[in-house]
C-alpha cells in the first residue's frame, strides 16, 4: 500500500512513504520527500517557455507548427476521446472530435502523451537540431527553469484582466482572450467588431482605437523587434483551452509575413478549469535519526574512510553506492565496517577534491539546473565554434583541442611599456570567432591573408611551407597616413618569419576622403577577387608599393631594375591601379562588420592575434611590437593549442596548410575567450586511485571528472549530481576516490537531494513529482525531516518551520524505460612554355579529362608529355597477368644499370608516378607469363609512393590464400613498407590476422581496409592483441571472418573516426556491443552480419498470434519477443537507439529476426533508426514479411529522413510459390513511390 502525508504551509511540503510487504525481517524501506510549488504550470506552457529560453528565435514558428497541426506525430493517445469512432455502414470510422485539433491543446491529454507530442513535434519541425541541445532541453524542462517567468505572467494577467474594458452584451467569460486597445475580446468576430469590420477586408496596418498595452520585460514579440508603427495586440492564453489554437493562428497570420498588420505578444495565464498540482524540481532534505537505526561506533575515522572507498569500489552500481555513502552514511556504516581495506589503494595523495566539467573547476553551489545549463551551453558554443573553423573538425576532436590545451590567463600588471603585456588599464581581451565574423563574407574570413616570408622563401615553395601558427587581423583606416604606417610595420614583421599571416581590414572614419585607384583599400579587394592572388604577394612587394605613396596625379615611377616582374600579382596595379570601384565597395561591406563586432568606432585601429584584441588608441605599433605580441602569445596560448591540435587534426586538414592555420587561429581564440583555466589531473596524480566511469568518452561533449573522498562534506554536495548526470546522453563521467587526511564522519544525519535530469512518468501516465529519497532505512525507524531550498532557506512544513517526525514503514517496490582539351589540340607553342606553366596545364588536363589529346602530342612535345606523366600514370588498372608484366616492361623506363628492368630500383619511367594500383588476375598460376615473371613484376609495381592498392584474384568461386601472391617473407616485408598506403582492398583473397597485423604496423596512414576473408588464428591471439596499431581507419569492410569477437573488438579499437563499417561478428555479446558503440560517433554506413545467427527462417506469426505466448514469437531467436505492450529490440537496434543511427544501414536476416518482421516490430525498430537516409536489404527472400512491414512504416512516416531504399541482394526462393514472390516487394516499392523515396532493385 502507499501511505502519504501532505504538509501545507507557505510552500507545501509533502513527505510520502511508499510501502511494500517486506520479503524478510531485514527488509529496508524508503522515505520520499516532495515539495509543492507555489503555482502549478501546465506541461505545454513549461515546454514552450523552455524552448524560448534556449532558442528564442523559434518560439512563434514552433507554436504555429503545433497549432496548425499539419505534420502530426505517429502516436496513439491513451485517452479514448481522441480515438476514431465506431465503423459505420460503409466500413469507415467516424473521425474523432479532435481529428484536426492538436490534443495537447485540450484538458484531456495526460502528461505522458503531452510530453511525447511536444518532443516529436519539435524534432519534426526541423527548428531544433543543434548538436547537444536536446539533453539541455530536457534538463531545463526537468528543472522547470521557466517557472519564475510564467508565475510573473500569471500574476500580471490577474492584474490586467481587472483593468481592461469588458463590452456589454458580449461574451467575456472566456479563458483565452485578446487585449485589443485595453478591451477584452474572446474571438475574432469580436476582434473585428471592436476595431471595425471594414479592416478585415483590407491589407494595410490595422488601426486599433483605445490605449495600447505596454511591452513588458517578459514579452517576446512577433515581429521580434518592437515597431511603433504597428499596433501591439496581446493574446492571454491557456494552452489547455481549446479556443487557443484558432485564436493564435488568426493573430499569427496578421503578425507574420513580409507585411505584418500588427505586432503580437503571447502571455500565459492559468486555466481555472484545469486543476493540476505543481512541484519544486530542485531542493534538498535533511533527516535526523530519532530512533530505530543504531549506528556502530568507529574507532579510526581514517581507516573507516579507506573502507568506504573499498565499499564503493566493490559495489555493482558505484554511482549509487557513492551517493549512499556520501549522503546517508548511517544506513551503510555497518556494511562499510565489514569491508576489508584494499592494500593496493594509495593512502595519501597530492590531489584535492574538485568537480571538473571539461577541465574547468565548478563550485558545488553552482551545480544547479541553471548552473549546469550555463556550463553546458558555454562549452557547446565553444565546440560548435571550433567545428566551424574547418571542414571535418567534429566535436569529438574539437573537445580534445578546446578543453585540453593548457593555456595561461595571467593577471594584469600595474603598468607595462609593451602593449603585448596586459595591465590594469589594458586587461586581456579576447573575441569569440563566431561573434567577430558575424555578417562578414567568406572571402574576407578565409582568403584575405598575406603570408609571412623570409629572404629564402620562393613562390614555388609555398605549398611546402609549414602553416602559419599565428593569424593577425590589422584594423585601421588603410588609406590614412597612420593606417598605411601600421600596415607597413606589420609587413616588415611578416617579412621576417613564415609563422604568421596578415589580413588587413579597412575601417575609415566618417571624414575620410574617398579612396582612389592606388589606395590600399581598393587594391586589396581586387587581389582577393583575382583568383585569391593576395596569398602570392610577398610582404616586401606590398611594402614597395606603399612606399610609392601613389595617387592618380602622381602615379608610381618605375625603374629599369625594379621588382615588378610578370610573376608578381601586384605588377598590373603599378601602371593602372585598381579600376573596379564597385568590387571594393562590395568587399568592404562584407569585411567592415569585423571592426564593428570588435566594438571599434569608425577610424579606430586595433590589432587582433588569434583572438587577442589590442586596441590602438593613438598608440604606435612598431614592427618590434608585432614581434613582442607574437612571442608573448605564442608562449602562453598559441603553442599549447597548436600542440594539442596537431594530435587531433581532421583527415582532410592534415595536408591543407591554410585549413590548419584557420584551425589554429579559431581554436586559440575560443580557448582564450573561454571563462577560466582548464586543468586535468595527470596520470601520475591518479595512478592507483579507485576509479570508475560512466558514458561514452568518444561521443561525449562534456567530460566530468570528480575527485572526491566518499565521506567528505564535498562528496555530500556532488554525489547526487553525479548519480543524476548518468541520464545525460552527452556526459562522460570519471570519478577518482581519494583518501582523506582528517575525515569528519556524519553518522547522525542523512541528506538527500531532488535533481532529476528528465521528466519521470508514473504508471497512470501522469508526471511523477520530483523527490528526494532516504533509502536503506530499517522498518519503523523514526526521522525528523526538514526540506530546504538549494540556497539553504528552510521550507515551511505543518505549522511552520521545524520539520516533522516520520516513521519509515516498509520497502519501496520499483518498476523500470557529398574547355581545356580543345585548347590543347589547337596549341602549337607548348615546347617554349616554362616548366611551372606546363605543370599547371597538366593539372588542367586531368580536370578536363583531356588525356587523349596529351598522348597525341607526346611525340611532338616531350616536355609536355613529361609534365603530364604524373597526372596520367598516377592511376593504373591491370586486368590480366600478361598486362601486369607488359606494364612493367613498357612503362618502367630504361635502366642505366645491369639490373633487371623489373626491379624496383630501376624504375625511372612513368611508373615512378604510380600512386593508385589495381590488379585483377584471373589466376595466380598463369602459363604465360611464367609465375616467377609475374611475381617479379608485382614486386616492381609495389613501391613506397603507392597510396592505394587493390588486388583481386580469380576465379570468383575460390578464395585464394594471401600467400599465393606473397609467397615469401621478403615479399610480405616489402608490402609492409608502404608508408603512404591509405587504401588496401583484397578481393577474393584470404589473409591470416597475424599476417595482416604485421603489415599494418607499417601502414600508419591507412584509412580504408577492404578484405574478403580474414582468418583468426587462436594460437597467436595473445601476441596479436598486444600490438597497438598507429593507423586510424575511416573505412573497414570485411566480407567473411573466422575471428573471435575478442579479435574483432581489438581490430576496432581506436578507430573512432570510422565512417563506413561492414563486419561479420560471432554474436552480439556485451564486449562486441561496447566496441561497436565506441566507433559509432562518425559512422555513416553500417553493415553488420551475425555469423552465429540461425539462418533457418520460419513463417512470420500472424497478428492474431502476437503476444499470446513465447512460442508465438520468432522461432529462430527466443530472446526477441513481441508483446502487446512492449517489444524487446534486437541487440544491434538497442545499441543504435542508445547512440545514433548512421546515414546508411544494411539489414539482413542475421540482425533482424523473423519475429520482428511485423508492422509492430518494425515500428519499434524504426524508433531506433529515425535518422537513417539509405536503407539496404540484403539476403531476404522475395516473399519475406520484412518488405510489407517496412512499407507500413514508410506509409506511416516513421522514417522521416529516408531518401533511398535498395534491395541489394535476395536469397533463394526455396519452396515459396511463384505467385507470392515479389508481392511484398511491390508493396514496399509502392510506398516508396508515394513518399518520393528513391528505389533501387539489384538484379538477381
Amino acid at each position: 500500500m502507499r501511505i502519504s502525508t501532505l504538509w501545507s504551509g507557505l510552500a507545501a511540503l509533502l513527505l510520502a512513504a511508499l510501502v511494500a510487504a517486506a520479503d524478510s525481517p531485514s527488509a529496508s524501506s524508503e522515505v520520499i520527500v516532495t515539495v509543492a510549488a507555489p503555482r502549478a504550470v501546465d506541461p505545454v506552457t513549461r515546454f514552450l517557455e523552455t524552448v524560448h529560453l534556449l532558442k528564442p528565435s523559434i518560439f512563434y514558428d514552433f507554436v504555429h507548427h503545433l497549432t496548425e497541426y499539419k505534420i502530426r506525430p505517429k502516436l496513439t493517445f491513451s485517452n479514448p476521446i481522441f480515438s476514431p469512432g465506431p465503423r459505420g455502414e460503409g466500413g469507415r470510422s467516424e473521425p474523432s472530435r479532435y481529428a484536426d485539433h492538436n490534443p495537447i491543446f485540450t484538458r484531456h491529454c495526460p502528461a505522458n502523451d503531452t510530453n511525447s507530442v511536444l518532443e516529436l513535434s519539435l524534432w519534426r519541425s526541423m527548428l531544433f537540431r543543434e548538436t547537444g541541445m536536446w539533453p539541455s532541453l530536457r534538463l531545463a524542462v526537468a528543472g522547470n527553469l521557466a517557472q519564475d517567468q510564467v508565475e510573473e505572467m500569471y500574476a500580471f494577467h490577474d492584474q490586467r484582466e481587472a483593468e481592461v474594458d469588458k463590452p456589454e452584451n458580449t461574451v467575456t467569460n472566456c479563458t483565452t482572450w485578446i487585449d485589443v486597445g485595453s478591451t477584452k475580446v474572446c474571438d475574432m468576430k469580436q476582434f473585428w467588431t471592436t476595431i471595425g469590420n471594414v479592416q478585415s477586408l483590407q491589407g494595410d496596418v490595422i488601426e486599433i482605437p483605445g490605449v495600447q498595452p505596454k511591452v513588458e520585460a517578459f514579452d517576446r514579440l512577433l515581429p521580434a523587434v518592437r515597431n511603433d508603427s504597428l499596433p501591439l495586440v496581446v493574446l492571454y492564453a491557456a494552452p489547455t483551452d481549446e479556443a487557443f489554437p484558432k485564436l493564435f493562428e488568426r493573430l499569427y497570420a496578421l503578425a507574420s509575413g513580409t507585411a505584418p498588420r500588427l505586432q503580437l505578444a503571447v502571455r500565459w495565464r492559468p486555466d481555472p478549469e484545469n486543476l493540476i498540482e505543481g512541484y519544486r524540481s530542485s531542493f534538498q532534505a535533511e533527516a535526523t535519526i530519532k530512533e530505530g537505526l543504531e549506528v556502530p561506533e568507529t574507532q579510526d575515522a581514517k581507516v573507516f574512510s579507506d573502507r568506504a572507498i573499498a565499499f564503493v569500489r566493490g559495489a555493482k552500481d558505484k554511482f549509487a553506492a557513492l551517493a549512499q555513502v556520501a549522503t546517508q552514511l548511517p544506513t551503510v556504516a555497518e556494511q562499510i565496517l565489514k569491508t576489508p581495506v584494499r592494500r593496493s589503494l594509495p593512502t595519501t595523495t597530492t590531489l584535492t577534491e574538485k568537480f571538473l566539467v571539461n577541465g574547468r573547476a565548478i563550485a558545488p553551489e553552482d551545480l544547479t539546473y541553471r548552473g549546469l545549463l550555463d556550463i553546458f551551453s558555454h562549452d557547446l558554443r565553444n565546440l560548435m565554434g571550433a567545428q566551424a573553423a574547418t571542414h571535418g573538425f567534429w566535436p569529438n576532436a574539437a573537445k580534445q583541442v578546446i578543453f585540453r590545451a593548457n593555456t595561461t590567463l595571467e593577471s594584469p600588471r600595474k603598468s607595462a611599456t609593451s602593449l603585448a603585456v596586459p595591465t590594469v588599464d589594458r586587461p586581456l581581451r579576447f573575441v569569440f570567432p563566431s561573434e567577430a565574423f558575424k555578417d562578414t563574407g567568406y572571402n574576407f574570413t578565409r582568403t584575405s591573408f598575406i603570408e609571412g616570408a623570409t629572404q629564402e622563401t620562393d613562390a614555388s615553395d609555398e605549398e611546402g611551407d609549414p602553416p602559419a601558427l599565428a593569424t593577425f587581423w590589422v584594423v585601421a583606416d588603410l588609406d590614412s597616413a597612420s593606417g598605411r604606417k601600421l600596415v607597413k610595420n606589420a609587413l616588415r614583421f611578416a617579412d621576417q618569419t613564415t609563422q604568421v599571416r596578415f589580413s588587413f581590414v579597412h575601417n575609415p572614419s566618417e571624414s575620410s576622403p574617398a579612396p582612389h585607384k592606388f589606395s590600399l583599400s581598393r587594391i586589396i579587394p581586387e587581389l582577393i577577387a583575382n583568383n585569391m592572388s593576395i596569398a602570392e604577394v610577398f610582404p616586401s612587394e606590398l611594402i614597395a608599393f606603399l612606399e610609392y605613396d601613389a595617387t592618380p596625379e602622381s602615379p608610381p615611377r618605375r625603374a629599369l631594375d625594379d621588382i615588378w616582374t610578370s610573376e608578381s600579382p601586384l605588377t598590373p596595379y603599378i601602371a593602372e591601379g585598381a579600376t573596379n570601384e564597385a568590387l571594393a565597395q562590395e568587399y568592404w561591406s562584407l569585411a567592415t562588420p569585423f571592426a564593428q563586432n570588435l566594438g571599434l568606432q569608425p577610424g579606430e585601429a586595433a590589432v587582433v592575434l588569434n583572438g587577442r584584441v589590442i586596441e590602438l588608441k593613438g598608440s604606435e605599433f612598431a614592427p618590434g611590437s608585432f614581434s613582442a605580441l607574437h612571442q608573448y602569445e605564442m608562449k602562453r596560448r598559441i603553442k599549447p593549442v597548436v600542440d594539442v591540435a596537431n594530435q587531433n587534426l581532421p583527415y582532410k586538414v592534415k595536408d591543407d596548410r591554410k585549413a590548419k592555420a584557420d584551425l589554429y587561429a579559431w581554436s586559440t581564440a575560443i580557448v582564450s575567450a573561454s571563462v577560466g583555466e582548464r586543468r586535468w589531473p595527470t596520470p601520475e596524480q591518479v595512478k592507483g586511485l579507485a576509479t570508475f566511469t560512466h558514458g561514452n568518452s568518444t561521443n561525449s561533449l562534456f567530460d566530468v571528472v570528480a575527485i572526491v573522498n566518499p565521506v567528505s562534506p564535498f562528496a555530500r554536495q556532488v554525489a547526487p549530481v553525479l548519480e543524476s548526470l548518468k541520464a545525460h546522453q552527452f556526459v562522460h563521467q570519471r570519478v577518482y576516490l581519494i583518501p582523506a587526511v582528517e575525515p569528519k564522519l556524519e553518522l547522525a544525519k542523512l541528506t538527500a537531494r531532488s535533481f532529476p535530469l528528465e521528466i519521470n512518468i508514473d504508471e497512470d501516465q501522469s508526471e511523477r513529482p520530483p523527490s528526494a529519497i532516504f533509502r536503506g532505512l530499517p522498518e519503523g525507524a523514526v526521522l525528523d525531516v526538514k526540506a530546504f531550498t538549494l540556497e539553504g532557506e528552510e521550507i515551511p512544513g505543518p505549522g511552520g518551520l521545524g520539520g516533522e517526525s516520520v516513521r519509515a514503514p516498509g520497502k519501496r517496490s520499483t518498476t523500470s524505460s557529398s574547355d581545356v582539351e580543345e585548347e590543347l589540340v589547337h596549341s602549337t607553342s607548348f615546347a617554349s612554355l616554362p616548366a611551372d606553366l606546363l605543370a599547371r596545364i597538366a593539372a588542367w588536363v586531368r580536370v578536363g579529362d583531356g588525356t587523349a589529346a596529351v598522348l597525341a602530342l607526346g611525340t611532338t612535345c616531350k616536355r609536355l608529355r613529361s609534365a603530364c606523366e604524373p597526372f596520367i600514370f598516377d592511376k593504373l588498372t591491370l586486368e590480366t597477368a600478361q598486362a601486369t608484366v607488359q606494364a612493367v616492361e613498357e612503362l618502367g623506363g630504361l635502366s642505366t644499370t645491369k639490373k633487371s628492368p623489373t626491379s624496383p630500383g630501376s624504375r625511372i619511367g612513368p611508373l615512378k608516378h604510380l600512386k593508385e594500383l589495381s590488379i585483377k588476375l584471373e589466376t595466380v598460376f598463369p602459363l604465360s607469363p611464367t609465375r616467377p615473371r609475374l611475381f617479379a613484376s608485382l614486386s616492381a609495381l609495389i613501391a613506397p609512393q603507392l597510396t592505394s592498392l587493390e588486388v583481386h584474384l580469380g576465379p570468383e568461386h575460390t578464395v585464394q590464400p594471401f600467400a599465393s601472391i606473397c609467397p615469401s617473407e621478403a615479399a610480405r616485408k616489402a608490402l609492409s613498407t608502404l608508408p603512404n598506403l591509405a587504401r588496401l582492398q583484397l578481393g577474393n583473397v584470404s589473409v591470416w590476422l597475424h599476417e595482416l597485423v604485421e603489415m599494418m604496423r607499417g601502414w600508419e596512414n591507412l584509412k580504408a581496409l577492404h578484405i574478403d576473408l580474414i582468418r583468426g588464428d587462436c594460437t597467436r591471439t595473445s601476441a596479436v592483441l598486444k600490438i597497438a596499431l598507429k593507423c586510424r581507419l575511416r573505412s573497414l569492410r570485411i566480407k567473411t571472418s573466422s575471428m573471435t569477437n575478442e579479435m574483432t573488438a581489438w581490430l576496432l579499437e581506436g578507430h573512432s573516426e570510422l565512417e563506413e563499417l561492414a563486419l561479420p561478428v560471432q554474436g552480439f555479446d556485451d564486449r562486441m556491443l561496447a566496441s561497436l558503440e565506441k566507433v559509432m560517433a562518425s559512422l555513416k554506413t553500417l553493415d553488420l552480419r551475425d555469423m552465429w545467427a540461425d539462418h533457418k527462417r520460419t513463417a512470420t506469426p500472424r497478428k492474431a498470434d502476437l503476444g499470446k505466448s513465447k512460442d508465438a514469437a520468432s522461432a529462430d531467436d527466443e530472446s526477441f519477443t513481441i508483446a502487446d505492450k512492449e517489444i524487446e529490440l534486437p541487440p544491434i537496434f538497442r545499441m543504435l537507439k542508445a547512440t545514433s543511427c548512421p546515414d546508411a544501414l544494411h539489414l539482413n536476416p542475421t540482425i533482424l529476426p523473423n519475429g520482428m518482421c511485423t508492422p509492430e516490430g518494425i515500428s519499434a525498430i524504426a524508433a531506433s533508426m529515425l535518422e537513417v537516409e539509405t536503407l539496404a536489404f540484403d539476403a531476404f527472400p522475395p516473399s519475406s514479411s520484412v518488405y510489407p512491414a517496412f512499407a507500413a512504416a514508410i506509409r506511416d512516416d516513421e522514417l522521416p529522413f529516408l531518401k533511398h531504399v535498395e534491395i541489394a541482394s535476395q536469397s533463394g526462393t526455396g519452396k515459396t510459390k511463384a505467385s507470392t514472390q515479389g508481392k511484398g516487394l511491390k508493396e514496399l516499392q509502392s510506398a516508396c513511390k508515394a513518399r518520393n523515396i528513391a528505389w533501387t532493385l539489384a538484379s538477381e
